[in-house]
């Protein structure tokens, strides 16, 4: 999944701090 977010760097800073808080949370 990691590998994932840094594949997508076109996500907005908002969408990408929700995304990783979701890695963290499950």
């Amino acid at each position: 999944m990691a590998n994932n977010f840094i594949k997508w760097p076109r996500f907005t800073p908002l969408v990408s701090a929700v995304y990783f808080c979701f890695l963290l949370f499950f």
